[in-house]
């Protein structure tokens, strides 16, 4: 039972740095913060315990509640990450924490009309965040045709390993090798390059195993090498109650 009980924390931790990894938050949160604040589920819990009761939305799905505050709460996927945008009357920010309150108090609420006037202008109001994070990612990765970082340099040596595959028949080594060229070829983050600088500053020879190992310990490459995209997630808007 306690080896049992041991393993379920850690599953748990885990699966909180990934779902706060994704939403672009810093570090995680502490549950004891302020006074105010103490022995609060930090936004993680809350937002798995408040996942684990629906299914997962279709993209682009909308909804509107009824309430005493004025909010839209935006859930784009930009690229690969998942960013909360909380859209008031005075700022538009990322703010998990705050996403996941009002996500709180909407699944309480009483379903209304969707204004979709409102909804539509802050979408807009959001918009300039949402380049600014899709130029951030571009800007991360640096250009394939700048031949003189490291990834570069070693695709003639790769592409030698994939010529012995072919001629072996491995055909999985081929298809894992192809998918390092690419890799190579489409540049890296500045976190991906320093992973490589550390294997390649190793004293033992580098093997192919070694770097095919390093590339899958990596995100996968977008589709086709294609440039990040943006995509509205859900979006629920929280409207002020009218009165009768």
């Amino acid at each position: 039972p306690a080896l049992e009980g041991a393993l379920a924390v850690e599953q748990r931790l885990a699966t909180k740095l990934v779902t706060q990894a994704a939403a672009g938050a810093a570090q995680l949160e502490s549950v004891a913060g302020p006074e105010a604040a103490r022995g609060r589920l930090d936004w993680c819990d809350r937002l798995q315990r408040l996942q684990s009761g629906v299914a997962a939305p279709s993209t682009g799905t909308v909804a509107a509640v009824a309430a005493q505050l004025s909010a839209v709460v935006l859930i784009v996927r930009i690229g690969s990450l998942v960013e909360a945008l909380v859209v008031t009357d005075h700022h538009v920010r990322p703010d998990p924490g705050e996403a996941t309150r009002l996500l709180e108090e909407a699944a309480c609420a009483r379903p209304v009309g969707l204004d979709r006037a409102r909804l539509e202008q802050a979408v807009q109001r959001a918009a300039p965040l949402v380049r600014a994070r899709l130029a951030a990612l571009e800007d991360a990765r640096w250009r394939a045709s700048d031949r003189d970082r490291l990834g570069r340099r070693l695709i003639p040596w790769v592409l030698g390993a994939a010529r012995r595959a072919a001629q072996r028949g491995d055909a999985r080594q081929l298809s894992r090798l192809d998918a390092l060229v690419s890799r190579l070829a489409l540049g890296m983050t500045a976190g991906e390059e320093l992973l490589l600088e550390q294997l390649l500053a190793r004293r033992t020879p580098l093997s192919v195993r070694d770097v095919l190992a390093w590339h899958a310990g990596l995100p996968p490459l977008p589709e086709g090498g294609v440039a990040p995209r943006a995509e509205l997630v859900v979006a629920v808007a929280i409207q002020p109650q009218r009165p009768a």
